[in-house]
Parts: C-alpha cells; sequence; structure tokens
C-alpha cells in the first residue's frame, strides 16, 4: 500500500497542467532624427547588414514566484547575435501589451574585479542595485505590429557618492511582428 501511494503521489509530481501561451516575435530597431530641413525622420534597421539591431522576443506566460513570493506573469526572453535576457514580467495585459523588469546587484565577484579605492567603494555597496531595466511590448492600435521599448540604467551603486550624482539611461526601440 505503501508503494502504491509513493507511486501515486510521485505521479503527480511530474504531471504539471500549465495554462501558459508561449509567443515569438522577431524585432527590428528604429530610431528617430531630424533631418537638414528639420523634420522628423524614421530609420529601421531591416536589412541583412544591419543583423546587430535585430532581435528575437520568446514570451512565456507561465506564472511563478520568486524567492521573496513576488508573483510575475512569465518570462521574456530577449536573444540577439550571442546574447540571452531574461526579463520577469509584471504585467500582461491580454496579447496587447507585457511589461518586465531585469536588475541585479553588487556581488562578491564584481568587489573581486575591482582595486584600490574602488574595490573599497564597492564592498561598501554590495547587495545594491548595480542595474535595472525595463522591457514594455505594446501592440500598435491601427496595426499587427507591436513596439518594444528597452530602457536600461548603469552603475546606480555610485549614484551617491562624490563620483556621480545622477541617473543615466538609455533607451532602445524596436518594431516587432509575431
Amino acid at each position: 500500500m505503501k508503494k502504491l501511494l509513493g507511486i501515486i503521489v510521485l505521479g503527480l509530481l511530474f504531471c504539471n497542467v500549465s495554462y501558459s501561451e508561449n509567443k515569438t516575435f522577431k524585432c527590428v530597431k528604429f530610431g528617430y532624427y531630424f533631418n537638414s530641413e528639420g523634420t522628423l525622420e524614421t530609420i529601421i534597421w531591416d536589412k541583412p547588414e544591419d543583423s546587430e539591431h535585430k532581435l528575437t522576443i520568446l514570451i512565456d506566460t507561465n506564472h511563478f514566484e520568486d524567492k521573496d513570493l513576488t508573483t510575475f506573469y512569465g518570462k521574456a526572453t530577449l536573444v540577439w547575435q550571442n546574447y540571452k535576457q531574461e526579463y520577469s514580467l509584471t504585467t500582461t495585459n491580454n496579447d496587447y501589451e507585457y511589461r518586465g523588469i531585469r536588475y541585479d546587484l553588487v556581488t562578491d565577484k564584481d568587489i573581486n574585479i575591482r582595486s584600490g579605492s574602488l574595490k573599497k567603494l564597492m564592498e561598501k555597496k554590495k547587495n545594491h542595485l548595480t542595474f535595472i531595466k525595463f522591457i514594455r511590448l505594446k501592440k500598435e492600435q491601427t496595426s499587427n505590429w507591436y513596439e518594444l521599448n528597452l530602457v536600461s540604467t548603469s552603475e546606480l551603486w555610485m549614484i551617491d557618492n562624490f563620483y556621480k550624482k545622477s541617473i543615466e539611461t538609455k533607451t532602445d526601440s524596436y518594431r516587432c511582428a509575431e
């Protein structure tokens, strides 16, 4: 009887019914500039030689909790060239919008690659934010395209010392299709 109960319990552990959805989007980078007449122009990097401006985003809407028991609505994985980044989805709005976050803290590895006064400063900043990145993938109302915005910051651990007193951000925009 104990063996039967053990087999049933183990069998149930391997049965995982999930209602997640996986989507794949192909994206190309775009940007804006003012031409010589002062008119706003758009650049879209969509030629084969523009491969460093293309990426793929994979959306997995399988809910999960992190170590702090914060619920996330899935993951978004960005893949381009030899790089891969995962974002935890903080909100989803059906198939029209996905928002996520990715961050990292100062670790012993970060401290050990430094030397001198910078190493001492980083030791004081252990477990402080080093960067935070946000992602938003939103469907355009008038077309089947999605707009992908990536906003990132870096060197946040330096924000309250005499070297640096402000936060710098970078925003990249992409146009995506399923």
